[in-house]
């Protein structure tokens, strides 16, 4: 709803912060990473103590939507105050703390509103040298997600998708479905963002027209 409001030119916010003390930090090293390619003395993000206040503020003008960027948002102490404060009843993660802390994090999730997790897809084969969530990490966090005995949780994967793994959309959807047993998958196309992404992994033109086919198709 958020993007559909973003296309339409509706007044959006990009809230850019980092969720522990004042620098760059993630408990991942994804190449090409939107975060980290932000983050220059040109575009220094604010401290997550300070984002509840700050969408307060915004939220009495005339802003439709609030986009909250980060690394792994749940490594913010006052995460539940942020997610409060947008409203937001989804949340998008690497699957690490899911994968280590179980029942205990879902549990606070679920006491926070969230009703949707939203889990970047590292598929065995497909997802090489883009330096993603361990594998099994990412499939521990959605075993987690599906065991948890209290409110089911929506989940999405994530499935990034690069020039060497472009065709096999029908492969990963159904990786998705019959591993990560997903309620739903989303493609994304691979940016090649500095100060570390990997140029040749990022689709061309052509190769996203024939992606979008695909996914038609898949529809």
């Amino acid at each position: 709803a958020k993007l559909l409001q973003a296309s339409s030119k509706a007044p959006a916010l990009d809230v850019f912060f980092t969720p522990k003390g004042d620098t760059a930090v993630c408990n991942s090293s994804c190449k090409g990473c939107y975060y980290f390619s932000n983050y220059t003395t040109d575009t220094l993000p604010i401290l997550s103590s300070h984002v509840p206040d700050l969408i307060a503020n915004v939220n009495s003008q005339c802003y439709e939507s609030i986009f909250l960027i980060t690394s792994e948002i749940l490594l913010a102490k006052n995460w539940k105050e942020i997610i409060e404060s947008t409203g937001d009843n989804y949340i998008n993660t690497n699957g690490k703390i899911i994968a280590s802390k179980g029942d205990k994090i879902l549990h606070e999730l679920e006491d926070s509103g969230i009703e949707q997790i939203v889990l970047t897809a590292n598929i065995p084969g497909y997802h090489s040298g883009l330096g993603l969530t361990d594998e099994n990490t990412v499939l521990k966090a959605f075993e987690n997600v599906h065991k948890y005995g209290g409110k089911p949780f929506n989940t999405i994967a994530t499935v990034i998708v690069t020039s060497e793994n472009y065709t096999k959309l029908s492969e990963m959807a159904d990786y998705v479905k019959n591993v990560y047993k997903a309620d739903g998958v989303k493609f994304i196309s691979y940016l090649p963002l500095p100060p570390d992404g990997i140029s040749e992994l990022s689709p061309s033109l052509d190769q996203l027209e024939e992606v979008v086919k695909e996914i038609s198709v898949l529809r």
